[in-house]
């Protein structure tokens, strides 16, 4: 996020992830050139599927068993 953003606009959420994928943001953040915190990791992840999305219903299945997610 902008460092400009002020800190008051933040909200705070938790996020529990697979410890694989847990991993490989751990290891993506780590070899960015400055290292980057996960924090802002997460929130370049998120801040990319919003921009992503438009109005329709995202393809993913998570928590319904009659959707396949893709791969």
């Amino acid at each position: 996020m902008a460092e400009t953003q002020e800190r008051t606009e933040m909200k705070r959420f938790t996020v529990s992830l697979p410890q694989a994928d847990y991993e490989n943001l751990r290891t993506l953040v780590e070899r960015q050139q400055p290292r980057l915190t996960m924090n802002y990791g997460v929130q370049f992840a998120v801040k990319m599927l919003l921009e992503a999305a438009d109005e329709r219903q995202l393809p993913l299945g998570f928590g319904n068993p009659t959707i396949q997610a893709p791969r």
